[in-house]
């Protein structure tokens, strides 16, 4: 479907975590440059008003962000944990959230 307002969306993680003794970056035609990239793909196509993307912390959020951009999404990146007690920010802001706040069951901050 492309009638879509919000995409919540997790490409894998495999290229970027920190259990993973060869790395690739999101260029490298790994498994992790080739889903968010295939997700890329449909954004383009859809164009939802809201993109929320869950990854490790490893991810290149930089890299991601600009493909974003690129595509006409405004982003900024403030690199720092949300406090889920106060509000998540202004419109096109990035948040780094810990799972652990919202019961979901890992440890990993995504």
């Amino acid at each position: 479907p492309l009638d879509v307002d919000i995409l919540v969306a997790g490409t894998s993680c495999k290229d970027y975590s920190n259990k993973n003794n060869f790395k690739k970056s999101i260029h490298d035609k790994g498994q992790s440059g080739d889903t968010f990239f295939g997700m890329l793909e449909w954004v383009i196509r859809a164009m939802p008003a809201i993109i929320i993307l869950e990854n490790v912390c490893g991810a290149p959020w930089g890299v991601m962000e600009k493909e974003l951009q690129q595509v006409g999404y405004t982003t900024a990146s403030s690199g720092s944990y949300h406090d889920p007690s106060k509000p998540a920010g202004k419109r096109g802001t990035t948040h780094f959230f810990d799972t652990k706040f919202f019961y979901i069951p890992h440890t990993r901050t995504r």
